[in-house]
């Protein structure tokens, strides 16, 4: 990385929303001011002053979050502070009073807005709606949920176009309530955002928009009237999170726009172009919580940009190129005391921020001997510093005792009373990475996070349980009726963040909870709950993948009539997949899916009173009708069934998955070889030379073997229950009895032969593999 920035911690408030952080514009050549907007609904106005933040003004709390915040005004200059919370719009002026309020009398929460004059945009979860003087002039329903939107100009028109990234990895532009272009990216397409900045295009008439995606990858586009190019593309081979915010600004002083990127793990990246066509990175930092928001401006002063991070958690930084690192503390005012005109949610967000200034305020007297701003000369600020410090450790022990005197005032009540009131919310989500083949459980809280236990009724398998930090314990079932798993993370070290690696058995359904449990008194936990569906390790592919695939892969078919309507067997299909939306405009629908593990095909055709689902996996179609059925019993949907079976599909799918069984058998072998083998080498003194080179090798990687196994303790059991259901699923659709022939299934699986797998298989079938 060749680009050096420091850190700066401005200030704390409560957990907030993406893109609910601004920094204002610059007036009379001073320093520019930061607002933020947060779930507790309070609007929080800071500006930098003596290298501390100043409060500029701090709304109530509002009835409702604040989801989105936005400056809007004239199309060069926009000053004026629009909040949305939920549905409602209002505008606040510089000192922090209100001019304006809309109720907008949408049905779902406002998530993003656009203002210029009299104009407002706004998204929400699948709708975007544009009003002209207070009325509803355009509106557009996206077929799937809309994560960002930003506004631009096309061939010099003097109406914006409106860009949409939506859940389904497509990018679509609007012209007024008309779909002009669809584009599909490599994933869940999460941001995007104008090259620019200020939505207008280039000389040449094209827009050129950044987006970035939910799997980690980024690119560019060029949009215009007619088309849609794809530009640069970034795509994401270490691994990392989904990218949150993105921004476009000279970082690097080379006279062009490099790409600033955050992510939900707390990654800030900087991208920058030099001779090559893409983006290469020149600067890294971890932040170590989810990025919601990302500006820039002259916040710290006015030689440099600086470049403006709000957190989940509530922190807000600067990274600049400006003195040292930590030297700005927030300089928060003291609340009343309980009892005075607090309340509790007072009382816990000046506790964290008296935490803040505490961690700065050794960086503060560093950087006061050192004249990071101003060009000073060192030594002409320390009495200046040593008061700054002073300051702080005045509010700080005034914070301790009033957090002292709350806690003593808890505990004088009695013990039969116990805490109720929800003391914090939890950012979760639940995704499935198709490269690894498993689900990334993530879950986040404003303050540090004690424990998490999960529990599942129904099968699924832990990944990277050593790789964690956190005290790993597991509890045996007693009733496997109820629970399947029951596992708890303790953590050692203070995080607001946690991550785990899970993958699911497929052909079964049902729910994940996690269980969340901060470092707080009163103690209280939260419960999140996770779908798992029964075709879970499954997610979509594009008709151009689909089509190489068909040419070569047998596919059986199962075929569907009745007296069903699109959306019903849309809803089947969607609880039987991932990634499928909840809602459908078409009159006919086509989707395909791959399976992340074992590279099997979906195709899903349906229109009102037929639906046609093809996979060259036996196992898939069994799982999709015993579901279908199933819901189509419960709503007394009256259907018919018709079955296409194409045997050398059995044999496609062991071919598949082939490699992994030939290697993960070979493991277990090699694995349960090592205890005897080390036994004769201590017999023999040490001397090796008389054995095989296998049983050599086995003793010199005994650590990586074993180690190997002990990642994936259920790797071979996860595999023997998929090449069982496939035997099972062959003989059940066909309408005959196997439970007599599962023994002799599971001899070959105890004694791996891939040939006498093949060969059980084909048994009384008259097929050749």
């Amino acid at each position: 990385m060749e680009l050096s920035m420091n850190r700066h911690n401005i200030t704390i408030v409560g957990s907030n929303n993406r893109n609910c952080m601004r920094v204002l514009p610059s007036v009379k050549n001073k320093k520019q001011k930061v607002v933020i907007g947060d779930d507790a609904g309070i609007v929080t106005c800071l500006s930098m002053k003596k290298n501390e933040a100043q409060q500029v003004f701090k709304t109530k709390p509002g009835q409702r979050e604040v989801t989105a915040l936005v400056l809007g005004g004239t199309r060069d200059f926009k000053e004026k502070m629009y909040v949305a919370f939920g549905q409602t719009i209002q505008g606040l002026k510089k000192k922090g009073t209100e001019f304006f309020r809309f109720n907008t009398s949408l049905n779902e929460d406002i998530t993003n807005m656009f203002i210029e004059d009299v104009s407002i945009w706004t998204t929400c979860e699948y709708i975007l709606n544009v009003f002209e003087n207070y009325k509803d002039t355009h509106f557009f329903m996206a077929t799937d949920r809309i994560n960002h939107f930003c506004p631009v100009l096309l061939n010099g028109q003097s109406d914006y176009n409106s860009v949409l990234a939506c859940q389904d990895g497509t990018i679509r532009v609007l012209e007024e309530s008309d779909l002009l272009h669809e584009q599909a990216v490599e994933g869940p397409a999460s941001v995007v955002t104008s090259f620019r900045g200020d939505g207008r295009n280039d000389e040449d008439g094209m827009a050129n928009v950044l987006y970035g995606t939910d799997n980690g990858s980024f690119g560019a586009l060029q949009i215009d009237q007619t088309h849609v190019r794809k530009g640069f593309q970034v795509s994401n081979e270490q691994k990392r999170a989904g990218v949150t915010v993105m921004t476009a600004l000279d970082v690097t002083h080379d006279g062009v726009d490099d790409i600033v990127v955050g992510r939900d793990d707390g990654l800030l990246e900087v991208y920058s172009f030099e001779l090559e066509v893409e983006p290469s990175p020149k600067f890294l930092v971890e932040i170590n919580e989810s990025v919601t928001s990302l500006d820039h401006g002259h916040v710290l002063s006015l030689q440099h940009t600086d470049l403006v991070v709000s957190t989940y958690g509530g922190k807000v930084l600067a990274f600049s190129e400006e003195g040292k690192a930590g030297t700005v503390m927030a300089h928060p005012k003291v609340p009343p005391p309980p009892g005075k005109g607090g309340n509790r949610r007072d009382l816990e967000q000046s506790e964290q921020a008296g935490a803040g200034a505490g961690a700065g305020a050794g960086a503060g007297a560093g950087a006061a001997g050192e004249g990071a701003y101003g060009g000073h000369p060192s030594g002409s600020k320390d009495k200046e510093g040593e008061e700054n410090i002073a300051a702080l450790q005045t509010d700080i022990a005034q914070l301790e005792q009033q957090i002292t005197a709350a806690k003593d005032k808890y505990s004088g009540l009695t013990p039969h009373l116990v805490a109720v009131d929800q003391q914090f919310k939890v950012k979760s989500s639940f995704k499935l990475l198709p490269q690894e083949a498993c689900y990334l459980l993530s879950l986040e809280i404003q303050m540090p996070i004690e424990l998490v236990t999960l529990q599942s009724d129904v099968p699924i398998m832990l990944l990277d349980i050593d790789e964690s930090t956190a005290v790993f314990s597991r509890t045996q079932c007693a009733d496997k009726d109820s629970s399947q798993l029951l596992a708890t993370y303790r953590q050692q070290e203070p995080t607001n963040r946690m991550e785990i690696k899970i993958r699911t058995v497929e052909g079964q359904h049902g729910t994940l909870s996690a269980y969340i449990i901060p470092k707080l008194t009163p103690k209280t936990c939260q419960r999140v709950a996770f779908p798992i569906k029964a075709l879970s390790l499954h997610s979509k592919i594009s008709q151009a993948e689909l089509d190489e695939l068909l040419k070569i892969r047998p596919v059986n078919k199962l075929q569907l009539s009745g007296s069903f309507s699109v959306a019903e067997v849309h809803a089947w299909v969607g609880g039987c997949v991932p990634a499928v939306s909840p809602k459908v405009q078409e009159e006919e629908v086509n989707i395909a899916f791959r399976s992340t593990f074992l590279d099997t095909l979906l195709v899903c055709s349906y229109s009102r009173g037929t639906a046609t689902f093809r996979s060259d996996s036996v196992s898939v179609i069994s799982i999709l009708k015993e579901v279908i059925t199933k819901e189509a019993t419960q709503k007394k949907t009256q259907i018919s069934i018709n079955l296409e079976l194409d045997n050398t599909s059995i044999f496609t799918c062991l071919e598949l998955l082939k490699p992994k069984m030939d290697y993960h058998f070979a493991l277990a072998r090699r694995h349960a070889l090592i205890q005897p083998l080390k036994e004769v080498q201590l017999h023999e003194g040490g001397d090796t030379s008389y054995m095989s080179a296998d049983y050599q090798e086995i003793l010199e990687k005994a650590d990586k073997i074993s180690q190997e196994v002990k990642d994936a303790p259920s790797y071979l059991d996860f595999l023997r229950g998929i090449v069982t259901d496939l035997y099972a699923d062959k003989h059940k659709l066909k309408g005959r009895k196997y439970q007599n022939k599962m023994a002799g299934l599971n001899d070959v699986l105890n004694n791996y032969s891939y040939e006498a797998l093949l060969a059980l298989f084909s048994a009384k079938d008259n097929v050749q593999a």
